[in-house]
């Protein structure tokens, strides 16, 4: 009975480690984002912009295909660099989600419906993580905001006024800052 017990442990332990996945790897001088999403439509088109200081350019787009997008691209610093992701489909919030990338780093992406600047971005990069407790901050308050957004169209509800009233909404969350300051706050929190 005992041996029973042990080949079972066993088994299940050694399934266990079978089904883990290790992180890809990325050359230096590369980047990789990698998105798997649930309850997003195949074909949908997903975007990354990059941002000159006054207007977002588009670098890149992938379909999704079986829940799957991503983007590789080369970075020519070492530092890392603030991206957004955005979607104009119908049912997309119109909103960005904040992707940091950095040479040589895996960034995954997961999201389980349409509302994009909800999705949860993970990697090593430090701006990223601190960029992901800022918008853990008011996660109801940004849902319900989102859903809202989501279905505006179908309102008739100018979207200035919309928006005007959903800063008002997040007048009490902190937001994003830039690259610095994100990490400043971050290691000040630390220190707490």
């Amino acid at each position: 009975m005992k041996s029973k017990h042990l080949l079972m442990a066993l088994l299940s332990g050694g399934l266990t480690f079978g089904s883990c996945t290790s992180t890809p790897h990325v050359p230096e001088g590369k980047y990789l984002i990698a998105g798997m999403l649930k309850n997003v439509p195949d074909s949908t088109v997903i975007s990354l912009y990059k941002s000159d200081g006054k207007l977002l350019k588009q670098i890149q787009t992938d379909t999704v295909i079986n829940g799957k997008f991503s983007f590789q691209d080369t970075v020519s610093s070492p530092s890392p660099q603030q991206l957004m992701l955005l979607s104009d489909n119908e049912g997309f919030p119109g909103v960005w989600l904040y992707v940091w990338v950095q040479s040589g780093k895996y960034i995954q992406i997961t999201g389980e419906d349409r509302l994009l600047p909800l999705w949860k971005v993970s990697s090593e990069i430090e701006e990223q993580q601190a960029t992901n407790d800022f918008m853990a901050l008011c996660p109801s308050e940004r849902k319900r905001s989102m859903q809202w957004v989501q279905f505006l169209p179908q309102t008739g509800v100018p979207f200035l006024i919309a928006t005007l009233f959903i800063g008002q909404r997040f007048a009490h969350c902190p937001q994003p800052m830039q690259a610095s300051d994100t990490v400043k706050a971050s290691a000040l929190t630390k220190n707490l």
